[in-house]
């Protein structure tokens, strides 16, 4: 029997799958199962979806290890087991990998996401699989789109669904209205296993992200609401009051001043 917490995020996970037409009709969804709190939820909430959803789909695990955080893998296996969910797993060797191909200076954690990505499209593709669910929350949307503005310059966050380059998958984020702290909630009620974090390039509280967060943390005393304004503030885009020359419109530019003199 649901609790009202289950019923919450389970609310909110059709909500995203309905307004960003995530899932269609006979889709067979790769689901990757990193064994945090995240995924866990992910896997569970788009199985509770897939019995009670009028559109049939299927879902499928995934869970990549490396050298940092090889552990027992039962806890995965039993869960995908007992709800007859087929379970896939590889082995990557990120420190190697990363010896031979990263760049000096450039940040481990990025690469080993790239390698990690990289690796899910292959075996996705290897086992003939067309839609990839990752488990990003709301607050990775909305701590993406301050890291961009902060340190890159760029207004943009992640997208809840998207088409890889190479058009061969449709990515989709089912958690993006889904809150860290509800998530962590409910993890602890279902009483998961979360596998452990034993990479020592994990920045432990250091990073842009971990700043952000706190800087976050600290506005939310003043505003309780500021995450979910500033994950609003995602769905409602003023182009016309932006500086991006690529969308502005010249139409409404004082008749004295011509296009080529604005720089």
């Amino acid at each position: 029997m649901k609790n009202s917490l289950e019923r919450r995020l389970l609310s909110l996970v059709g909500r995203a799958v309905y307004d960003y037409g995530m899932i269609s009709d006979g889709d067979h969804i790769l689901v990757a199962v990193s064994g945090g709190k995240d995924s866990w939820a992910l896997l569970s909430l788009l199985y509770n979806l897939f019995r009670a959803a009028p559109v049939r789909f299927q879902i499928s695990a995934l869970h990549i290890s490396s050298e940092f955080t090889v552990q027992d893998l039962s806890p995965i296996q039993n869960f995908c087991a007992e709800r007859s969910i087929s379970f896939f797993h590889e082995f990557l060797p990120v420190e190697k990998l990363a010896a031979q191909y990263r760049r000096d200076g450039s940040s481990f954690c990025s690469f080993c996401a790239r390698i990690r990505r990289g690796n899910i499209y292959r075996i996705a593709e290897g086992l003939g699989f067309s839609k990839i669910a990752l488990g990003h929350n709301m607050e990775d949307l909305i701590e993406t789109v301050l890291m961009n503005q902060f340190f890159n310059g760029q207004l943009k966050s992640m997208s809840p669904k998207y088409r890889t380059d190479d058009g061969k998958f449709v990515v989709i984020r089912p958690l993006i209205y889904a809150g860290e702290e509800q998530i962590f909630r409910f993890v602890t009620q279902k009483k998961f296993y979360i596998f452990a974090n034993n990479c020592p390039h994990n920045q432990k509280g250091g990073g842009e992200r971990s700043r952000v967060k706190r800087l976050i943390a600290t506005l939310e005393k003043e505003n309780p609401q500021i995450k979910y304004s500033i994950l609003n503030s995602l769905k409602k885009i003023a182009p016309s009051h932006l500086l991006d020359k690529n969308i502005f419109d010249f139409q409404g530019v004082d008749s004295s001043i011509s296009k080529a003199e604005i720089r």
